[in-house]
């Protein structure tokens, strides 16, 4: 028998229920495997002549085998939280998996550590997640520094945003990373942005002029490609020639920010989350 896993592990229901899978309250783990897809590709689709990426991907599966303690209390939480086709994110380490599972008792084979058990898992999105992280695509250069108490909360800029940089992002998952890029006319209006992955070579661009405080989403996440602005869909407002929604290979990627009047105006931000294929690499 292999020896029992000491990783924290959990399960989360879209109902609240909650579960911990660990030998303190009875529940020991002995087998972890988890089986990525196999296969990834892109198909292209056509919007008004403008070219859109959509990956496919196989599902992965999970399998969690170990004990419980024969106990009525911690077998029957077991049937409860893992009922058929049960629907959550099951959690290891700082990463989840979003997924739907089953679970088999066999009370007939009680041995030494108690019940076995074995639970089994589909993820449609078969990646391992982790708390979304945000990047400024800007850089803010400090002027000067000194100490210094605002005691009336008024607001003081003491930095310069430098426009035309390259921006690093180093992205810790082992596929490549949806995006969802914020970009608000903070300071005034701006004309035109745009967004370049040197990497990837994937370049976004909208044509618009805008006005102060309007706030421009484009996002790729969940394979689901959207353009807003100040909530309106706004998929009109593409530039056909320039026109890859921006994803992020793993490690590094070197990312430009511009736009063709007044870049400086602007506030931009990326989100993304990193995913990881292989979770025995965390």
């Amino acid at each position: 028998m292999q020896p029992f896993i000491n990783e924290l592990m959990a399960f989360k229901s879209i109902h609240g229920d909650y579960i911990l899978l660990m030998r303190e309250l009875g529940i020991y783990i002995n087998r972890f495997d988890y089986k990525a897809p196999a296969r990834f590709t892109f198909t292209e689709n056509t919007n008004g002549g403008a070219r859109l990426h959509k990956s496919t991907v196989d599902i992965a599966t999970l399998t969690l085998e170990g004990f419980a303690r024969n106990n009525l209390a911690i077998i029957g939480e077991l049937k409860r939280i893992f009922y058929s086709n049960a629907i959550g994110k099951m959690y290891y380490s700082e990463h989840w998996l979003d997924c739907e599972c089953d679970i088999n008792i066999n009370f007939e084979e009680y041995g030494q550590f108690g019940v076995p058990f074995q639970i089994l898992f589909k993820a449609h999105f078969p990646y391992w997640q982790r708390e979304i992280r945000t990047n400024p695509l800007m850089k803010v250069t400090p002027l000067f520094h000194f100490p210094f108490t605002n005691e009336v909360n008024d607001v003081f800029y003491f930095g310069e945003q430098q426009p035309f940089t390259d921006i690093i992002i180093h992205n810790a998952g082992d596929v490549i990373t949806p995006t969802r890029i914020t970009i608000v006319a903070e300071d005034g209006y701006l004309v035109n942005p745009s967004i370049y992955n040197e990497t990837t070579g994937e370049r976004i661009r909208i044509i618009r002029r805008l006005e102060r405080f309007d706030r421009l989403v484009i996002s790729n996440f969940g394979g689901i490609f959207t353009v807003t602005l100040n909530g309106n869909e706004a998929l009109q407002l593409l530039d056909g020639s320039q026109l890859d929604f921006i994803n992020l290979n793993p490690r590094i990627n070197i990312l430009h920010f511009d736009a063709d009047v007044n870049v400086t105006n602007a506030r931009a931000t990326i989100e993304y989350n990193e995913l990881l294929a292989n979770i025995k690499d965390i």
